[in-house]
């Protein structure tokens, strides 16, 4: 059984989770990031959660702040290791992993390995648009075989200039795509009742805003150092997968609705 089979989406608990992936934070700053991300809940609702996965185990005192337990994270990775290992169906729950890259890759063969009909529907959501720029052989290959099996519909929350750049590459390359679409449910990927919800680190995040921010061409920069210092470099990235008909509909409905 996963460590956080119980944590899933984009509740309060996980919502902490992601906020504390920053670094110790006081109540008050894991109340502020928590609300910034979208969640509803009271500075009282903060403090109750926090005590909540503090007697979970998941979470840790350091005198005024909260980090997340070393003790927790080891057991995490050691359930996403021993899933990868055996080549087991993953089952529900939250596993950790140690980069953005490694999460990623873990998705993608999870879909790709699900046995389906026909050729389903599957929605991706992003807070920007980075593939073709950020990805090694390994997922070029990988993520071309997942837009063969699914019918993909792909959305970025953003409308920066390197997203309308990858917008348009995957255009061209026959992959439905729209930008400038509402945030709710984060970076996610839904299909055939099964949702994967990215818990990207904060820092990965400031360096993305930052970069799509400044630049306004792939040109501009080294696509590949900046995959290497952040995509691929060891940061801890959480990855949410849910078995829910009803949430991936809700998922689904809300991205194919951009392409209407």
């Amino acid at each position: 059984m996963s460590p956080l089979g119980g944590f899933c989406g984009k509740g309060a608990q996980a919502l902490l989770l992601e906020a504390l992936t920053a670094g110790p934070l006081s109540a008050k700053q894991v109340h502020s990031c928590v609300v910034k991300s979208g969640g509803r809940i009271t500075y009282q609702g903060i403090h109750k959660a926090l005590g909540e996965l503090a007697l979970q185990g998941v979470v840790e005192r350091q005198k005024q702040d909260y980090v997340i337990s070393s003790k927790w994270l080891e057991a995490v990775e050691r359930f996403a290791s021993s899933v990868r290992a055996s080549g087991a169906d993953p089952t529900p729950g939250f596993y950790a992993f140690e980069s953005p890259c490694a999460a990623e890759k873990f998705v993608i063969d999870f879909f790709l390995n699900r046995p389906v009909r026909g050729r389903p529907v599957m929605v991706l959501g992003w807070s920007h648009f980075w593939m073709p720029l950020f990805i090694d052989e390994y997922q070029k290959i990988r993520s071309h075989d997942l837009m063969e099996k699914y019918d993909m519909h792909s959305v970025s929350y953003a409308t920066k200039a390197i997203d309308k750049w990858c917008d348009k590459f995957w255009q061209k390359n026959g992959l439905k795509t729209r930008i400038g679409v509402s945030d709710l449910y984060g970076d996610v990927v839904a299909s055939c009742g099964y949702v994967a919800v990215f818990y990207y680190p904060a820092g990965f995040r400031r360096q993305l805003d930052l970069l799509y921010a400044n630049k306004r061409s792939p040109a501009e920069f080294d696509t590949g150092a900046f995959f290497q210092r952040n995509f691929a470099s060891k940061d801890r990235t959480f990855v949410s997968l849910m078995k829910s008909d009803e949430l991936c509909k809700q998922v689904q409905g809300h991205i194919l609705a951009a392409f209407n």
